[in-house]
Protein backbone atom coordinates (compact mmCIF):
# COMPACT_ATOMS: atom_id res chain seq x y z
CA UNK A 1 0.00 0.00 0.00
CA UNK A 2 2.78 2.44 -0.85
CA UNK A 3 0.31 4.79 -2.49
CA UNK A 4 -1.88 4.95 0.60
CA UNK A 5 1.17 5.52 2.85
CA UNK A 6 2.27 8.41 0.64
CA UNK A 7 -1.17 10.00 0.83
CA UNK A 8 -1.15 9.93 4.63
CA UNK A 9 2.35 11.40 4.66
CA UNK A 10 1.13 14.27 2.49
CA UNK A 11 -1.54 15.21 4.97
CA UNK A 12 -4.62 13.12 4.51
CA UNK A 13 -6.48 10.34 2.80
CA UNK A 14 -7.63 10.35 -0.80
CA UNK A 15 -10.48 12.76 -1.43
CA UNK A 16 -13.74 11.76 -3.06
CA UNK A 17 -13.58 12.36 -6.79
CA UNK A 18 -16.57 12.99 -9.05
CA UNK A 19 -16.77 10.58 -11.97
CA UNK A 20 -18.09 12.57 -14.92
CA UNK A 21 -17.94 9.53 -17.17
CA UNK A 22 -16.23 6.20 -17.58
CA UNK A 23 -13.74 5.70 -20.41
CA UNK A 24 -15.36 2.35 -21.10
CA UNK A 25 -15.58 -1.28 -20.11
CA UNK A 26 -12.45 -3.41 -19.89
CA UNK A 27 -12.96 -6.58 -21.90
CA UNK A 28 -10.61 -9.45 -21.02
CA UNK A 29 -7.23 -9.60 -22.73
CA UNK A 30 -7.78 -6.48 -24.86
CA UNK A 31 -5.51 -3.40 -24.52
CA UNK A 32 -7.20 -0.01 -24.14
CA UNK A 33 -5.59 3.41 -24.38
CA UNK A 34 -6.21 6.54 -22.34
CA UNK A 35 -4.79 9.92 -21.34
CA UNK A 36 -4.37 11.52 -17.92
CA UNK A 37 -2.95 14.85 -16.78
CA UNK A 38 -0.09 15.62 -14.41
CA UNK A 39 -1.60 16.26 -10.91
CA UNK A 40 0.52 14.02 -8.72
CA UNK A 41 -1.94 12.63 -6.21
CA UNK A 42 -5.21 10.80 -6.50
CA UNK A 43 -8.18 13.14 -6.38
CA UNK A 44 -7.72 14.91 -9.70
CA UNK A 45 -10.84 15.34 -11.83
CA UNK A 46 -8.54 14.49 -14.75
CA UNK A 47 -8.09 10.88 -13.65
CA UNK A 48 -9.49 8.14 -15.90
CA UNK A 49 -12.10 5.61 -14.79
CA UNK A 50 -12.75 2.18 -16.32
CA UNK A 51 -15.08 -0.62 -15.26
CA UNK A 52 -15.49 -4.37 -15.55
CA UNK A 53 -17.55 -7.12 -13.94
CA UNK A 54 -16.29 -10.17 -12.11
CA UNK A 55 -17.20 -12.95 -9.74
CA UNK A 56 -15.86 -13.61 -6.27
CA UNK A 57 -12.85 -15.89 -6.64
CA UNK A 58 -12.01 -14.86 -10.22
CA UNK A 59 -8.27 -14.42 -10.77
CA UNK A 60 -7.23 -11.38 -12.82
CA UNK A 61 -4.09 -9.54 -13.83
CA UNK A 62 -4.60 -5.79 -14.22
CA UNK A 63 -1.78 -3.80 -15.82
CA UNK A 64 -1.20 -0.15 -16.72
CA UNK A 65 1.78 0.63 -18.95
CA UNK A 66 3.08 4.12 -19.63
CA UNK A 67 3.34 5.12 -23.27
CA UNK A 68 5.32 8.26 -22.42
CA UNK A 69 8.56 8.11 -20.47
CA UNK A 70 7.74 10.98 -18.09
CA UNK A 71 4.51 9.39 -16.82
CA UNK A 72 4.54 7.65 -13.43
CA UNK A 73 1.18 5.84 -13.49
CA UNK A 74 -0.71 4.32 -10.59
CA UNK A 75 -4.21 2.90 -10.24
CA UNK A 76 -6.80 2.15 -7.59
CA UNK A 77 -9.31 -0.70 -7.70
CA UNK A 78 -12.78 -0.33 -6.17
CA UNK A 79 -15.92 -2.42 -5.99
CA UNK A 80 -18.97 -0.63 -7.31
CA UNK A 81 -19.98 1.65 -10.15
CA UNK A 82 -21.11 5.22 -9.57
CA UNK A 83 -20.79 8.95 -10.11
CA UNK A 84 -18.38 9.60 -7.22
CA UNK A 85 -15.61 7.58 -5.58
CA UNK A 86 -17.31 8.07 -2.21
CA UNK A 87 -19.98 5.62 -3.39
CA UNK A 88 -17.33 2.98 -4.15
CA UNK A 89 -15.50 0.60 -1.81
CA UNK A 90 -11.70 0.61 -1.89
CA UNK A 91 -10.13 -2.78 -2.67
CA UNK A 92 -6.43 -2.16 -3.35
CA UNK A 93 -4.02 -0.05 -5.38
CA UNK A 94 -0.90 -0.63 -7.46
CA UNK A 95 2.28 1.31 -8.22
CA UNK A 96 5.82 0.36 -9.29
CA UNK A 97 5.30 -3.43 -9.55
CA UNK A 98 6.77 -4.05 -13.03
CA UNK A 99 9.43 -2.45 -15.26
CA UNK A 100 8.44 -0.07 -18.02
CA UNK A 101 7.95 -1.42 -21.52
CA UNK A 102 10.98 -1.15 -23.83
CA UNK A 103 11.32 2.36 -25.20
CA UNK A 104 9.40 4.05 -22.38
CA UNK A 105 11.96 4.14 -19.56
CA UNK A 106 11.19 6.86 -17.04
CA UNK A 107 10.82 7.55 -13.33
CA UNK A 108 9.92 4.58 -11.14
CA UNK A 109 8.05 1.54 -12.55
CA UNK A 110 4.58 0.66 -13.83
CA UNK A 111 1.64 -0.68 -11.78
CA UNK A 112 0.25 -4.21 -11.93
CA UNK A 113 -1.98 -6.54 -9.91
CA UNK A 114 -0.68 -10.00 -10.76
CA UNK A 115 -2.97 -13.01 -10.28
CA UNK A 116 -5.27 -11.02 -7.99
CA UNK A 117 -8.35 -12.79 -6.59
CA UNK A 118 -11.53 -10.71 -6.77
CA UNK A 119 -13.21 -10.50 -3.35
CA UNK A 120 -16.83 -10.07 -4.50
CA UNK A 121 -19.24 -10.55 -7.38
CA UNK A 122 -20.37 -7.44 -9.25
CA UNK A 123 -19.02 -4.27 -10.83
CA UNK A 124 -15.46 -3.01 -10.35
CA UNK A 125 -14.07 0.47 -11.04
CA UNK A 126 -10.43 1.19 -11.90
CA UNK A 127 -9.10 4.73 -11.32
CA UNK A 128 -5.92 5.49 -13.30
CA UNK A 129 -3.92 8.49 -12.16
CA UNK A 130 -0.54 10.22 -12.27
CA UNK A 131 1.66 9.80 -9.19
CA UNK A 132 5.09 11.48 -9.39
CA UNK A 133 5.25 12.19 -13.12
CA UNK A 134 7.51 14.61 -14.91
CA UNK A 135 6.39 17.09 -17.55
CA UNK A 136 3.92 15.93 -20.21
CA UNK A 137 4.42 16.54 -23.89
CA UNK A 138 3.11 19.44 -25.93
CA UNK A 139 -0.47 18.15 -25.66
CA UNK A 140 -0.33 18.45 -21.86
CA UNK A 141 -1.41 14.87 -21.15
CA UNK A 142 0.18 11.45 -20.73
CA UNK A 143 -0.70 8.40 -22.83
CA UNK A 144 -1.04 4.97 -21.23
CA UNK A 145 -2.30 1.46 -21.95
CA UNK A 146 -4.51 -0.60 -19.62
CA UNK A 147 -5.14 -4.35 -19.95
CA UNK A 148 -7.37 -6.66 -17.93
CA UNK A 149 -6.01 -10.19 -18.18
CA UNK A 150 -8.23 -13.12 -17.23
CA UNK A 151 -6.98 -16.71 -17.47
CA UNK A 152 -9.18 -19.09 -19.48
CA UNK A 153 -10.62 -22.24 -17.89
CA UNK A 154 -9.23 -21.35 -14.48
CA UNK A 155 -5.58 -21.37 -15.61
CA UNK A 156 -3.39 -18.61 -14.15
CA UNK A 157 -1.36 -16.85 -16.85
CA UNK A 158 1.68 -14.62 -16.38
CA UNK A 159 1.57 -11.12 -17.85
CA UNK A 160 3.11 -11.19 -21.33
CA UNK A 161 3.40 -7.68 -22.83
CA UNK A 162 4.55 -9.01 -26.20
CA UNK A 163 5.56 -6.09 -28.41
CA UNK A 164 4.33 -3.56 -25.84
CA UNK A 165 1.09 -2.77 -27.64
CA UNK A 166 -0.68 -6.11 -27.41
CA UNK A 167 -2.09 -8.05 -24.46
CA UNK A 168 -0.68 -11.35 -23.28
CA UNK A 169 -1.36 -14.36 -25.47
CA UNK A 170 -4.00 -16.60 -23.89
CA UNK A 171 -3.12 -20.22 -23.33
CA UNK A 172 -4.42 -22.55 -26.05
CA UNK A 173 -7.50 -24.59 -25.19
CA UNK A 174 -6.79 -28.06 -23.79
CA UNK A 175 -6.40 -30.76 -26.43
CA UNK A 176 -9.22 -33.28 -26.82
CA UNK A 177 -7.85 -36.66 -25.64
CA UNK A 178 -7.66 -39.45 -28.20
CA UNK A 179 -9.69 -42.65 -27.52
CA UNK A 180 -7.81 -45.01 -25.28
CA UNK A 181 -5.85 -47.77 -26.97
CA UNK A 182 -7.60 -50.40 -24.89
CA UNK A 183 -10.98 -49.18 -26.22
CA UNK A 184 -9.84 -49.52 -29.83
CA UNK A 185 -8.47 -52.98 -29.08
CA UNK A 186 -11.79 -54.03 -27.55
CA UNK A 187 -13.73 -52.81 -30.58
CA UNK A 188 -11.41 -54.78 -32.82
CA UNK A 189 -12.03 -58.01 -30.90
CA UNK A 190 -15.78 -57.48 -31.06
CA UNK A 191 -15.58 -57.05 -34.83
CA UNK A 192 -13.65 -60.31 -35.25
CA UNK A 193 -16.20 -62.22 -33.19
CA UNK A 194 -19.08 -60.91 -35.34
CA UNK A 195 -17.26 -61.95 -38.51
CA UNK A 196 -16.66 -65.48 -37.18
CA UNK A 197 -20.32 -65.87 -36.21
CA UNK A 198 -21.46 -64.75 -39.65
CA UNK A 199 -19.12 -67.24 -41.37
CA UNK A 200 -20.14 -70.23 -39.15
CA UNK A 201 -22.29 -72.75 -41.14
CA UNK A 202 -25.90 -73.12 -40.04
Amino acid sequence: MLVQQWLFACGGVAQAVPIASYEGRLDPNVPYFGQISKPSRTGSPHDDFWWFTGNAGDVITLTVNRLEAALDPAFTLYTGFGSDTSSLSFVTDADDEIPQLPGFAGPFDDPQLLNFTLPATGHYTVQVWSFLSGSPGADGVFDYQITLGTPPTGEVLPHQPGNGLQPGVPAPPPAVPEPATVTLFGLGLAGLMVCRLMRRPA
